[in-house]
């Protein structure tokens, strides 16, 4: 028998890579998630962003500016041009009834009294008793009345109004009928300030485990509660509609729970933290809004339920993990900003002096401060703060409105609010999932009408 041998020409190296060659390694996410928190931000493109900016705000002032001229174009009040250019066609004879019907149409009267016992007219109702129009029936009659007399009786002779005499009745009369627009009990402007209670939470969009990287963030974080005031600005440019803006201050966050605060029985440091970073913390906390980096380097942190607290560095003490003391439970998550809105008002009913009304738009929102907190102790001193937010972002408000007057100037106001964000807090390619903050607010303000 004889063998045959084979010559293998293949290195120990090539031997591995063919053996493993359909192999693709599937390290856990929390691992790359602790590989990206240690990498530094790379630099963000600045003039984009900035173009971007002035553009946004550009066309909003542009929308804002065009709409508000749109609904000013012809003010309320005054009856318009070319109705008195088809009145004035008439002055060689006496006032038709016609004429003064489409007077009072377009100044909003609703009933006009004419003389009775008068051939040719028939009896119309009510008089307008308002202030303002003491001697607009008195018009009326004078114009109708010769002409009416004329045609009724052929031998009673009474003078007729010249064109002048008529012009001068016409220009009577659109003043008259401006100041019942005009004795209507509302202002243009006015200015209040407010203080809202807000219940602040977020909206998972895909709440899946494989979008957020196996973590449940719907059953291991909570809402709370924050508030917003500020004062605001509104201009009445219709009896119905009514345009607002101003600037408002706010706080919107969330409680991360499940996560278990440990520290040193003597109160002592347990990393060493880097002297040029405030943030060299080893340990990241990973949420639906953002991952967190700590500050405070007394506090070891573990999660009970998940993986969303990585460590990148060991002990600095003797003891190890056991050794330490329970500190406190949970996080809350922080976010201070600035906000301008733009609303419309709608007016839909009204009960008794009280006015209901309907309220929507946006607002422009800039982030002031970002704190991570111990428990739900939000006035002691930060632990940490979250990385990569946008400083920028927008928002869609809407509820409705109760306007309550207390006096000749001013108004209480009760506004049950919506308002959802239409972007994450956090940049897209640093966080997990995406989440969408969103608040329940209860506006409670007084305003002053000029």
């Amino acid at each position: 028998m004889k063998r045959v041998m084979v010559i293998d020409y293949k290195n120990f190296d090539e031997k591995i890579r063919e053996a493993f060659d359909d192999f693709e390694p599937r390290p856990p996410a929390h691992v790359w998630y602790g590989v990206v928190a240690g990498m530094t931000e790379p630099a963000r493109k600045r003039l984009t962003p900035l173009l971007l900016r002035i553009a946004a705000a550009v066309a909003v002032l542009m929308v804002t500016s065009v709409s508000f001229w749109f609904l000013t174009f012809q003010p309320y009040g005054n009856a318009p041009d070319e109705i008195f250019a088809q009145l004035a066609e008439e002055e060689a004879g006496p006032v038709s009834l016609r004429a003064v019907e489409i007077l009072a149409e377009n100044n909003g009267l609703a009933a006009l009294s004419l003389p009775r016992g008068v051939p040719g007219l028939q009896a119309g109702h009510a008089a307008d008793n308002r202030p303002g129009v003491p001697a607009f029936n008195h018009i009326l009659a004078l114009q109708s009345l010769p002409a009416s007399l004329s045609h009724g009786s052929p031998g009673l002779k009474m003078p007729v109004a010249s064109a002048g005499d008529q012009n001068n009745l016409f220009s009577d009369m659109g003043e008259s009928l401006a100041l019942v627009d005009e004795s209507r009990d509302f202002s243009f402007l006015s200015i209040g300030i407010h203080y809202a209670p807000q219940y602040s939470y977020r909206h998972i969009i895909n709440s899946t485990e494989i979008n957020n990287a196996g973590i449940p963030f719907e059953y291991l974080e909570d809402p709370i509660f924050s508030f917003n005031l500020g004062f605001s600005l509104q201009a009445r440019v219709r009896p119905w509609l009514s345009l607002q803006t101003g600037f408002n201050y706010g706080t919107i966050g969330q409680f991360v729970s499940n996560i278990i605060a440990f520290s040193h029985p003597d109160n002592l440091p347990i990393f060493e933290l880097d002297k040029n970073s405030k943030f060299s913390h080893p340990q990241t906390i990973v949420t639906s809004q953002g991952n967190i980096r700590l500050s405070e380097p007394r506090l070891f942190f573990a999660d009970s339920e998940s993986y969303r607290v990585i460590t990148n560095k060991q002990f600095d003490f003797d003891g190890g993990p056991e050794s330490l003391k329970l500190r406190d439970f949970g996080i809350s998550q922080h976010f201070t900003y600035l906000e301008i809105p733009v609303l419309a008002r709608v007016k839909v009913a009204t009960f008794q002096n009280a006015e209901f009304s309907i309220k929507a738009g946006g607002s422009l929102n800039y982030i002031l401060g970002n704190e991570v907190f111990l428990g739900r102790k939000t006035m002691l001193r930060p632990i940490g703060e979250t990385y990569g937010l946008r400083k920028f972002n927008f928002s869609a408000h809407s509820g409705f409105a109760v306007n309550i007057p207390i006096g000749e100037h001013f108004q209480l106001q009760f506004e049950p609010t919506v308002q959802m964000y239409l972007m994450p807090m956090v940049r897209d390619r640093l966080m997990i999932g995406r989440a969408l903050p969103f608040q329940y607010s209860l506006f409670t303000g007084i305003t002053y009408s000029f």
